[in-house]
């Protein structure tokens, strides 16, 4: 999670987000609904799915709500990433926690 808090300059990364002083005030994305627009975004992902919103959602290749990424293509999952760096749900023993990890997210 070098991108929220970064534990040392040893780490190599120039920079985070240190989120945990917002997260302490309380801000945890509650209330707020962010898209990504991107390659499309897997809202089956148990990082995702709780958080997914269809109505924040919509497919501009098939024209409708589901944005599931194109599975023929395995690199096809830049936006599902991306989701999850923003609104992954937390302490749910997954992988990793978004910033806004109360936050609903369309893609």
């Amino acid at each position: 999670m070098w991108y929220l808090i970064r534990a040392s300059k040893k780490d190599h990364s120039e920079v985070d987000l240190n989120v945990q002083e917002a997260w302490q005030l309380g801000y945890s994305g509650k209330g707020v609904v962010v898209t990504i627009m991107d390659d499309g975004l897997d809202h089956s992902h148990p990082d995702l799915s709780a958080n997914y919103a269809e109505q924040a959602s919509w497919d501009v290749n098939n024209g409708d709500r589901d944005p599931m990424p194109n599975t023929t293509n395995p690199d096809n999952k830049h936006g599902t990433r991306c989701a999850g760096q923003v609104a992954a749900v937390g302490n749910n023993s997954v992988c990793i926690v978004g910033v806004a990890f109360n936050a609903k997210i369309g893609g």
